[in-house]
């Protein structure tokens, strides 16, 4: 998290981010660690992946099994658009274990 105050200021100044995740694991049989970039596509072949990552459709997760579902005013996680109001957060969860927390991360625009 140590580049969590570049990233919001990056966001406030109007940049159009993905959150990512590291861990510098090059054999993940010695730690118990699953971090992970999880991508949202439609399969799983190149062409999808980059696809997934050009739309910001990815987000950072510690549970190599967690599938989570996020929509915003029922736009999927990476959407670029605008709207009035509160907005309509939705966020759907499927693992083997139990989600104790999903972290949403928000600011105000500079101006």
């Amino acid at each position: 998290m140590s580049y969590l105050s570049y990233y919001n200021r990056m966001l406030a100044r109007g940049y159009h981010l993905g959150a990512t995740i590291d861990h510098d694991n090059h054999n993940m049989t010695l730690t118990p660690y699953t971090r992970q970039i999880s991508c949202t596509g439609t399969s799983i072949n190149r062409n999808d992946l980059l696809d997934a990552m050009k739309k910001m459709r990815f987000y950072a997760s510690e549970d190599s099994a967690a599938k989570v579902t996020f929509l915003l005013n029922k736009e999927p996680v990476g959407s670029v658009f605008t709207g009035v109001g509160t907005p309509e957060i939705s966020v759907s969860t499927a693992t083997t274990s139990p989600v104790y927390s999903i972290k949403l991360f928000y600011g105000t625009l500079a101006r």
